[in-house]
């Protein structure tokens, strides 16, 4: 496996984040080997990756002392959590540090709650962590924004998604200049308040290869793979012109910067293996791009690289959008889906990790 992609893509002004990281590979080093090797800047942990993992040897011993405390699942499952993170924070605090906190970030999900909890739950997860480096996941949707915010005004890094379109993108884009102003307000120091807000490309793809299969009809296949495309340049257009406001001059001048834009859903197996279309094919300056680690050594394996495939290049990405509604897929009606969609997912991710720690807290006792 050659480096040297890695490297290009990186000049490029490409950050590459890994998904789906264990405890185990936190322990054993791997993970650092990857940061210090395979030019990875950055981590995205996910509640699935915690209860699928929990029989490796990394949890043996705080099970054990969990379950002889008699703490309940719901309690142990966030002392879980807060310590793969904080491995994660420790393995990237070079990185941070070297990037002057710009980059070497850690994306996590909070447990599951209800809207009107989910502030005070994201402020205990933080709370817990106790790293500069972490980024608390928020939902981008619309009742969702003020808990932005909200975490942004106490300066808690945010992690902003899933987005599925440029226009919720640019109340994504409100919610992070609102929180920095509060934040302002507060006394804080806006440098050390890091955000990204995160589009699932592999997602949005596969939900539009769905819309066309009820419609019964395929779709011009060229079409449909540009759509990621266009979405990706059509926020990258917006958060150009956001990025030049008055209001974004004001919050610069008082130590902010920019929420980076976040690929994620990247893993795209076709016969030759790992596709990296979701990756070299969304280049451009201060983006980051989470990965498998399959599809990392497919990208520096055999990525096609071409230098920035998204700015300036939107009035195409218009078009490719009114063609899909011409077709009879609606993007707006089916990026709200996707937002229900993921809401659900994430209660049912966390309900999976309560059943499998409740599992593995009865076997110990």
């Amino acid at each position: 496996m050659s480096i040297d992609l890695l490297k290009q893509l990186q000049s490029e002004g490409v950050s590459l984040w890994l998904d789906g990281v264990t405890r185990n590979q936190s322990l054993s080093g791997e993970f650092a080997t990857l940061v210090r090797d395979r030019r990875i800047t950055g981590a995205v942990h996910a509640p699935d990756v915690l209860a699928d993992g929990l029989h490796e040897r990394g949890y043996h011993r705080q099970l054990i002392d969990l379950a002889a405390r008699g703490v309940d699942p719901a309690t142990s499952a966030r002392q879980l959590l807060a310590d793969d993170l904080r491995l994660l924070c420790d393995a990237l605090a070079p990185v941070h540090t070297a990037a002057d906190g710009r980059d070497g970030l850690v994306s996590a999900t909070a447990a599951a709650v209800p809207l009107q909890a989910a502030a005070a739950e994201a402020r205990a997860l933080h709370w817990a962590v106790d790293r500069p480096n972490v980024l608390v996941r928020a939902p981008a949707g619309g009742a969702w924004l003020p808990v932005v915010s909200e975490l942004l005004a106490d300066g808690i890094g945010v992690d902003v998604g899933p987005v599925y379109s440029p226009e919720r993108y640019g109340e994504v884009v409100d919610a992070y200049f609102d929180g920095l102003e509060r934040a302002r307000l507060n006394g804080r120091d806006l440098s050390a308040i890091p955000s990204v807000a995160t589009f699932p490309l592999g997602q949005l793809d596969a939900a539009l290869e769905h819309a066309f299969d009820l419609l019964r009809r395929p779709g011009p296949a060229p079409l449909r793979h540009r759509i990621c495309t266009a979405v990706a340049r059509l926020a990258y257009r917006e958060f150009d012109l956001r990025y030049r406001s008055d209001r974004w001059r004001a919050l610069a001048a008082a130590g902010a910067r920019p929420q980076r834009l976040l690929w994620s859903g990247t893993e795209a197996i076709g016969p030759a293996g790992p596709d990296t279309r979701h990756v070299d094919g969304f280049v451009a300056w201060g983006v980051v791009s989470s990965v498998s680690l399959r599809t990392l050594e497919a990208v520096a394996d055999h990525a096609l690289l071409e230098g920035d495939t998204l700015s300036g290049r939107h009035i195409s990405a218009e078009r490719d959008l009114a063609n899909l509604s011409w077709l009879g897929v609606s993007h707006q009606d089916l990026a709200r889906r996707l937002e229900a969609d993921h809401l659900e997912q994430l209660t049912v991710s966390w309900s999976k990790l309560l059943q499998r720690v409740t599992d593995e807290l009865e076997r110990r006792r």
